[in-house]
């Protein structure tokens, strides 16, 4: 029997591997498998995200050995090779799409997160460039009191009359403080002629008394004097012999 008899003997569903019947088709396989990719492409980018991706080649290696379907047509070799080529592709390009997304969302998510720094940055620079206005305008609203109090002792003092030397309020001062216009022991009154801030304030005196000068102080005790009389120095007064 010849090699072609013995040959044409096989039935067409046993004639050969899958490897065989595409070495011995190469040009129909090749075709094919450019046509299985051109019709896998579009279908695998309308593929959603979540769609369950097929089994990769080592899962194929990991599971049992499954026996050759058996072909029933002599073009069923051919058709079988276009098949796993585009199951391939397929693979390959759902797992690029997996892969990209993953990126574009990490990209998203990075970003995100620089925008959400730069607003916290932002808000906090604002936050201190207003506590430091806030400071400032309570520093010269400060600085203002104190120019304002400097300058009404200084009215104070110009439109006190002068006193001579040798008054009776010297004489009162010497009894109460030993003469000492700006005296400050720390025992509540203040001064030549002893105020208390509350005597001091209640008849127009700003600041504290022994900062104020001489003829402010007596022009003070003057409106003091004429509310109550000698008796707001009683014991000075009584030595003095005013009451």
């Amino acid at each position: 029997m010849s090699r072609r008899h013995a040959s044409s003997d096989q039935p067409p569903s046993t004639a050969g591997t899958l490897i065989e019947r595409a070495t011995r088709r190469p040009a129909r396989i090749a075709v094919l498998a450019i046509a299985a990719v051109a019709l896998a492409a579009p279908m695998v980018a309308a593929e959603p995200a979540d769609a369950p991706l097929a089994p990769s080649r080592a899962d194929a290696a990991a599971s049992p050995a499954q026996p050759p379907t058996p072909l029933t047509g002599p073009d069923d070799g051919t058709l079988e090779a276009v098949g796993q080529v585009a199951q391939l592709v397929a693979v390959g390009s759902s797992q690029n799409v997996v892969a990209t997304a993953s990126w574009i969302s990490a990209s998203i998510t990075s970003a995100r997160e620089a925008e959400l720094a730069e607003a916290r940055r932002v808000a906090e620079a604002e936050a201190a460039r207003q506590a430091a206005e806030e400071a400032a305008k309570a520093e010269a609203a400060r600085k203002a009191a104190e120019a304002a109090a400097r300058a009404e002792r200084a009215r104070a003092a110009s439109a006190a009359p002068a006193v001579a030397g040798g008054s009776v309020w010297d004489s009162l001062a010497a009894c109460e403080s030993g003469g000492n216009w700006a005296i400050n022991t720390g025992n509540g009154y203040y001064g030549g002629l002893q105020f208390s801030l509350s005597s001091w304030r209640g008849v127009g005196g700003t600041g504290y008394p022994h900062e104020a000068s001489r003829e402010t102080q007596i022009a003070m005790a003057e409106r003091l004097r004429s509310s109550g009389g000698w008796g707001h120095w009683p014991a000075c007064s009584r030595k003095l012999g005013l009451r």
